[in-house]
């Protein structure tokens, strides 16, 4: 899988370790992607993303809506982060809820040694839910810019879409006679 952020990009947003391993927040990138990014851009938009940002150079169009910009609109100017931005807190966030178990072969395990102790359930929920609004607040700039620039990204409208709809909804469950 293409990653689209690296440790040293979450690092410019957020406190982390500097004796983590890559490796060890390489899941929580790629859940950000495909349960986060992947759902709030659509399908066809995520992978024209993924290509552009592969291409060489890199890029080319998504430049702005990725690594974010100032714009205008209604004669007013706006800011928003990007993509970037919005990925590194929900993928922190997954880094966060995770950090302090091991999945072992003899079951998952909370990490302890003399020199810590884990912090309470009660605040590594409120820092979870401080990363997941931060990426919210990100996610919210990234669609204003979207929704103001429908030219420049047509393939955002599957998106839209879906919003309006609240995605798949089931009015209805039938039992067939047997």
């Amino acid at each position: 899988m293409i990653k689209l952020i690296t440790l040293a990009d979450i690092r410019t947003y957020k406190q982390i370790s500097s004796n983590l391993n890559a490796i060890k927040i390489d899941s929580e990138i790629n859940e950000a992607q495909e349960f986060d990014l992947r759902p709030f851009m659509g399908d066809e938009f995520y992978l024209a993303l993924l290509d552009d940002f592969s291409a060489s150079p890199s890029l080319q169009l998504y430049d702005d809506l990725f690594n974010g910009c100032t714009y205008t609109y209604g004669g007013h100017t706006y800011q928003h982060d990007g993509i970037k931005a919005m990925l590194c807190y929900y993928a922190f966030s997954r880094y966060l809820n995770n950090s302090n178990t091991n999945a072992t072969a003899f079951g998952t395990v909370i990490k302890q040694n003399d020199d810590s102790e884990p912090v309470s359930e009660k605040t590594l929920s409120r820092l979870v839910g401080q990363a997941i609004s931060g990426a919210k607040i990100f996610e919210n700039r990234v669609y204003d810019y979207l929704v103001r620039n429908p030219t420049l990204y047509p393939l955002f409208k599957c998106s839209i879409d879906n919003k309006k709809t609240g995605g798949l909804r089931v009015s209805a469950v039938r039992k067939d006679k047997i």
